[in-house]
């Protein structure tokens, strides 16, 4: 069994260089950046756990290729076992650093390219399949992990990506040794901290459309690979803020960036889909139901673990926590939690071999969009019992500086005090606008609420309940 220590893997991204600009600036050291110290730091705690015998089973399993013992974020899945086990990672994660664990669509996307591939060999004779399996023994042999390049810019909606080829990321050239790729990847959540990049489509493609049919892993930080990262008030809080007035420091908000592939050259050996158009479909929905179950029903109930807790401890300072409405609040919100939470057990404990006869296992498609169709309605539901709870303070708290201002800081201290300290008090409005941050991101992540609608529609037979009902006629 290999597994990187913290400090072994902090050595392992030193080298490409990764070129990330933040606010207009290179970054010139990422652990001692703000930004990107918040990612590194998850990532090594994430090492870390992987050790901890206590995790055995949940963070590690065994390898389809070698038999090894490895980290389940390189693994595929094999059982409806495993799928509960990659629930119970995500929940674990969540809760651990209440932000996203950065290797986590790479994971998914690992199982969603193993069926797929060995479709296409089936199917069409290709070596797909078992170049991957050998990409998959190398990323075991290193202990590496993988981000999943998956959405595309796409511009103006209403047109196919033959009209604008600059939204989608594309195959520019074909050569004898491997090929080339050109465009970006947004959203991209702590991408650059991985080792390679498992780029995919993220729509289903058509005849014509060759070009931006592609599966391929681009190694983090090599030649022509540059990242943007993303600017938000967390992120300015970040750079400018006193470090008391910064919630969940360590490890911060979900940092996301944009990757550029500026002419990049994939080598054919690390190429996976190239010009199948009719597997497109198939490749993308498999990834989508799994990063569903995991995006809405596993990391979601982690996080909403967290909010649930601090609504508690907020409305207990507070004097609140008495009465009926708050009461209320606080039961309906664990009432959500336990849903998608719930949703998202089923989805794994109904998954499916798929492709039949490939050993692979895919979740049930209906509970793994309703985990995550449920998951972006509750969020915003239980973050508006939240500010509820909180009261203005989520949207006027002073700064925690502003407390040790000669005079007013002791008056500050004096007036906002509850059944807590002001500064306990001006901490959790931190963490609550903190979360509220969270709310688009919740509702976009692995597909807004239309997109699982779309999959729910395609998945339900309503033949049944007709039948059924013509029983009671």
């Amino acid at each position: 069994m290999v597994l990187l220590s913290p400090e072994e893997y902090l050595e392992t991204v030193k080298k490409p260089k990764r070129m990330i600009y933040i606010n207009g600036e290179l970054v010139e050291d990422l652990l001692e950046h703000p930004v990107t110290s918040s990612v590194l730091k998850v990532m090594m705690r994430s090492y870390e756990m992987e050790k901890d015998p206590a995790y055995k089973g949940v963070l590690t399993a065994k390898s389809f290729v070698t038999g090894r013992e490895v980290s389940r974020s390189i693994s595929v899945h094999r059982s409806t076992d495993d799928l509960c086990k990659r629930v119970e990672m995500g929940l674990t994660y969540a809760r651990e650093f209440g932000t996203c664990y950065y290797a986590c669509p790479g994971c998914d996307i690992l199982t969603a390219l193993a069926a797929t591939t060995w479709e296409m060999d089936k199917e069409l004779g290709t070596d797909y399949h078992s170049r991957l399996k050998a990409f998959i023994k190398e990323l075991e042999d290193g202990d590496l992990r993988c981000s999943g390049a998956v959405t595309d810019p796409r511009g103006d909606r209403s047109l196919r990506p033959l009209d604008q080829p600059d939204a989608f990321v594309r195959v520019v050239e074909k050569r004898s040794d491997g090929i080339v790729i050109r465009g970006c990847k947004v959203h991209q959540s702590g991408a650059w901290a991985n080792h390679y990049h498992l780029v995919i489509p993220n729509v289903a493609l058509r005849e014509g459309e060759e070009q931006f049919a592609l599966a391929c892993a681009v190694p983090a930080g090599g030649k022509g690979v540059k990242y943007v990262g993303q600017f938000n008030l967390y992120t300015a809080m970040r750079l400018k803020a006193d470090p008391g007035d910064v919630p969940n420091l360590p490890y911060g908000f979900r940092e996301t960036c944009v990757i550029i592939f500026d002419d990049v050259f994939v080598p054919w050996d690390r190429v996976f889909l190239c010009g199948e158009v009719n597997y497109v479909a198939g490749l993308v929905t498999r990834f989508a139901n799994i990063h569903r179950m995991i995006c809405g029903g596993s990391c979601k109930t982690g996080f909403m673990d967290i909010i649930i807790g601090l609504m508690a401890l907020t409305a207990e300072g507070l004097g609140t926590s008495r009465a009926r409405h708050i009461r209320n609040y606080l039961t309906k919100a664990v009432i959500m939690r336990n849903i998608i939470y719930a949703c998202a057990r089923m989805a794994a404990e109904n998954g499916r071999e798929d492709p039949e006869g490939s050993g692979f296992y895919i979740p049930d498609v209906i509970y793994a969009n309703m985990a995550k169709l449920l998951s972006a309605e509750y969020f915003y539901e239980i973050m508006k019992y939240a500010c509820d709870i909180c009261g203005g303070m989520v949207v006027t708290a002073p700064s925690i500086r502003d407390l040790q201002v000669p005079d007013v800081g002791e008056k500050l201290k004096n007036y906002l005090k509850a059944r807590m300290t002001a500064e306990e008090r001006l901490k959790m409005a931190r963490l609550f606008q903190l979360w509220l941050l969270h709310c688009p991101a919740t509702w976009h992540g692995a597909g807004p609420p239309e997109y699982e609608m779309v999959f729910l529609r395609r998945a339900i037979d309503l033949e049944p309940f007709k039948q059924l009902a013509k029983k009671f006629i």
